[in-house]
């Protein structure tokens, strides 16, 4: 998966963060096919989990901030991604390249659709605060 600049919420701290789980879901490319490829998704697995948390509270903490009207239907698309991983890692026998397309499945559809949608809230937030200081 690549980054592409459709991708991108206008907010730089955002889209490094987006950039990075790119990287990580990218970074699986190399367990496909190898001996150590079950140790090295559970891995992935958790430091995905650990990254896309501290992430997700970033996100929800700007919209917050900002007062994103629809906060809490965005944090249940948190939840439930949350959810999704929690379930993968207790899955054997995942393939690299299954959890693979489950990520960039999710991760395409969620920032096209739903992050796209906080974007603009947020960069008038951040606006607003620069132009203050």
């Amino acid at each position: 998966m690549s980054w592409k600049n459709e991708f991108s919420v206008g907010i730089q701290a955002l889209d490094g963060e987006h950039k990075k789980i790119i990287n990580m879901i990218n970074a699986l490319d190399g367990a496909i096919g190898r001996p150590e490829e079950q140790r090295i998704v559970q891995q992935s697995l958790s430091a995905m989990a650990d990254y896309v948390g501290r992430h997700f509270r970033a996100e929800e903490d700007a919209m917050h901030l900002a007062g994103y009207k629809l906060l809490e239907p965005h944090r249940k698309t948190h939840n439930d991604f949350t959810a999704v991983v929690m379930g993968l890692a207790r899955r054997k026998n995942l393939e690299a390249v299954e959890l693979q397309q489950i990520l960039v499945n999710w991760l395409t559809e969620h920032i096209l659709k739903i992050d796209k949608d906080y974007a603009e809230s947020v960069s008038t937030w951040m606006n607003a605060l620069k132009r203050q200081h």
